[in-house]
């Protein structure tokens, strides 16, 4: 017989215990008719107290928890909602009586609020139960609570659908079967138990899942893409599951927890290098075991050094240096050893497996441990000085091709070399040095290049150098045992390279130099031109330029120029020669012209000439008169009448005003 929900008028009783006792009296009578058996039939308890010990046996087999949420997990529909009515909503609408509080649907925190006695957990928080005989709300299940009585109340399906989990039993409330599935990366997450996809919240799908505890059956599971978030019911009870902390040094376990900022992040221990104090500090199961990768090194010193204090081979400026932790003090480091490090059981870090390092010899092992072996020992290229070290190949001519190689602990050799012999006259680098037919023709002249023409086997000895230094003030040689040149100095003649001395002779500069002193004369470069600009040059001696000065000149007779008309003039120098023609010179005329000059630039003027006559007229102050064509010009001043004639012309100075002016007084 299959229980219904009971639709039945709530009415609040203000005792709990009456509650009970009318809830436990209506389904038994509603148990009995459904049965088809007569309620007479039916035995029930004939006594309150009888009622009230099967109610307490419910209420001790029911199977609640006490937990509470903020909201409903991801995407689900008003339509999926259990029909808990909220308090604004009439009663009309959800077909029974709400009376709260205490009445079913109403908030609760615990059982003695609800009438009923069972305040359970739903998608919207608490709430007072509601009793069913047959079906609930699309997801919820009418579920029978304690094992004695046939109590039923409606359940929701999906309290923790999506909720953080850890296993499966951290998912089931209040009897409902909820697996703790799988979601990758993004962790574990409750499911809800289902039969198809409508029966699902929205945005969820029914699929065969399994737990890996065992546990296996359809589940409502979020579809691909979306995420689950925190429920109220996940916030308030801290619903968490299980994560990784993760770095380069392992992998610890965390857990994620909801609180009312949604999931948190994965909190645990921060895995760690492995080291030596007693923790599993990588999380990988083991205590004080270091990684295969884990190193150690051990540093040998000299025991000089600068002493410096330090704590850190950075302390150390010194090149060579490093800290000696142990003295902490610089020291010359010989090398640095590596080992392996275990932890001890007083729990102490020890390098084994670590060697003492030493000075490098040539012995091809890393003596000093700085990953290099023998590579303080060489063999250089007597060509170019270019060292090979050990193991590189070397050898030149008849010795190429060989390898470095260790001869002694301290010595490291060209194998090839072996091959070399005394150099000879042949074409072949015998000693295998880099050069042929070297020192094989000697003469025992250093002056000489001793010369081998290795294809006809002949040497030759040309003279090896010149010494002649271009120096006319030394005798210059060669000294044969050295093949160094001699200067000596002389005295004498020389040629100081200025052509405008004369008298060069040699002498010592500062009195250690051999030196062509200049000599004291200077050479004459007149010419005697005086069209020309003489001069002297270092180079190319004297040298005569053409000029353009003038000279003065008078081709007259002597005692003439500057008398009377006559005068000099000049000749000018055109192409460094003097031009015949005096220009503009006045020379003495042959005759003397009676004109009141001296033509003949004699003294005398108008020599022989008869004495002029004028007829003068006067007009006013002063008169003009022309006689023998001669312009007479009278001129008033003096103080006597009468005048004389002058110059080319009559000028006839008289006087007659002021003469006639005296006469006058």
């Amino acid at each position: 017989m299959s229980p219904r929900r009971l639709p039945a008028r709530v009415v609040r009783l203000r005792h709990p215990l009456l509650s009970l006792l009318v809830i436990a009296a209506m389904l038994a009578i509603v148990a009995n008719g459904a049965c088809g058996e007569d309620p007479a039939d039916t035995e029930a308890p004939t006594d309150a107290g009888a009622v009230e010990e099967d109610l307490g046996n419910n209420l001790e087999d029911a199977d609640v928890e006490d937990v509470a949420a903020d909201d409903v997990p991801v995407d689900v529909g008003a339509d999926d909602t259990p029909a808990f009515p909220p308090d604004d909503v009439p009663v009309e609408d959800v077909g029974y009586i709400v009376n709260c509080p205490g009445g079913e649907g109403c908030a609760c925190e615990d059982n003695d609020e609800c009438d009923n006695a069972f305040c359970i957990v739903t998608p919207d928080g608490r709430k007072c139960a509601v009793p069913c005989v047959e079906t609930c709300d699309k997801g919820w299940t009418c579920t029978q609570l304690g094992a004695k009585d046939s109590l039923f109340i409606c359940v929701p399906d999906y309290v923790t659908l999506c909720a953080p989990c850890q296993k499966s039993a951290d998912c089931e409330v209040q009897g409902v079967k909820s697996l703790c599935l799988d979601y990758g990366a993004d962790g574990r997450f409750c499911g809800g138990p289902c039969k198809v996809d409508d029966d699902c919240p929205q945005g969820y799908g029914c699929e065969d899942a399994t737990d890996g505890e065992g546990g296996a059956s359809k589940q409502c599971r979020l579809k691909e893409g979306a995420t689950c978030a925190c429920s109220w019911w996940a916030s308030d009870s801290g619903a968490k599951m299980s994560c990784d902390v993760t770095n380069e040094h392992g992998k610890c376990p965390g857990t994620r927890t909801c609180g009312k900022a949604g999931l948190g992040p994965c909190t645990g221990t921060e895995p760690a290098a492995e080291v030596c104090d007693d923790l599993d500090n990588d999380c990988d199961g083991k205590t004080d075991v270091l990684p295969a990768s884990a190193t150690c090194s051990v540093k040998t010193f000299t025991g000089q050094g600068s002493k410096a204090v330090c704590k850190a081979d950075a302390d150390c400026t010194v090149e060579g240096e490093a800290c000696d932790e142990a003295a902490g003090l610089c020291k010359t480091l010989i090398g640095e050893c590596s080992g392996t490090p275990i932890c001890t059981a007083q729990g102490d870090l020890e390098c084994i497996k670590a060697k003492q390092a030493k000075f490098e010899l040539c012995n091809g092992e890393d003596d000093d441990c700085d990953g290099q072996t023998d590579e303080d020992f060489a063999w250089s290229n007597p060509l170019t000085g270019a060292p090979a070290i050990v193991g590189q190949p070397c050898g030149l001519g008849p010795c190429g091709g060989g390898t470095v190689k260790c001869d002694t602990l301290s010595k490291a050799v060209c194998d090839g070399d072996a091959k070399s012999k005394a150099e000879t006259c042949n074409g072949v680098d015998d000693d295998c040095d880099g050069k042929t037919d070297e020192k094989t023709c000697s003469d025992d002249n250093a002056c000489t290049d001793d010369v081998c023409d290795g294809a006809a086997g002949k040497c030759s000895n040309p003279v090896a150098q010149s010494c002649d230094d271009a120096n006319q003030c030394t005798t210059d040689s060669c000294d044969m045992k050295t093949g160094t040149c001699v200067f000596k100095p002389h005295v004498g003649a020389c040629d100081d390279g200025n052509a405008c001395t004369t008298g060069d002779v040699c002498g010592l500069a500062g009195g250690v130099t051999p030196t062509c002193m200049a000599g004291a004369i200077p050479a004459d470069c007149d010419d005697k031109n005086p069209c020309t600009d003489d001069s002297c040059k270092a180079d190319s001696g004297c040298a005569a330029l053409p000029n353009a000065i003038t000279l003065a000149c008078y081709d007259g007779a002597a005692k003439t120029e500057d008398v009377g008309p006559c005068h000099g003039g000049h000749q000018v120098c055109a192409g460094g020669k003097l031009q015949p023609i005096c220009v503009g010179q006045v020379i003495p005329a042959k005759t003397e012209a009676c004109d009141g000059i001296d033509d003949d630039c004699d003294g005398t003027t108008d020599e022989g000439c008869a004495a002029a006559s004028a007829d003068v007229t006067f007009s006013a102050a002063f008169a003009t008169s022309v006689n023998d064509k001669h312009k007479l010009t009278w001129e008033l001043g003096g103080t006597s009448p009468t005048g004389a004639a002058k110059g080319d012309k009559h000028s006839v100075r008289l006087g007659f005003v002021q003469w006639l002016m005296a006469l006058w007084k």
